[in-house]
């Protein structure tokens, strides 16, 4: 019985972490393949003129995430501010 009950308090203790990091997460606004948040796709929208070269070096991703961010394949759901 005493197995039992160490195995289940292990199980707990490890569904209370993932609890806990979800509940703390920085980043909890991002899906896990997510690039940006939607806070900087605004911006990016707004910074168009920049070009996306240098947007992708500003930001720290790839040139095609700003191109489709731009063409609109990605983030469709959000508007420019």
């Amino acid at each position: 019985m005493k197995d039992d009950n160490q195995s289940l308090e292990a199980m707990w203790g490890r569904l209370n972490a993932k609890d806990y990091a979800k509940k703390h997460n920085p980043h909890q606004h991002l899906h896990r393949r997510q690039k940006l948040t939607v806070d900087q796709a605004r911006e990016i929208r707004r910074d168009a003129h920049l070009g996306p070269t240098r947007l992708a070096k500003k930001y720290s991703v790839s040139y095609y995430v700003i191109w489709a961010l731009l063409a609109g394949r990605t983030y469709r759901e959000i508007e420019s501010a």
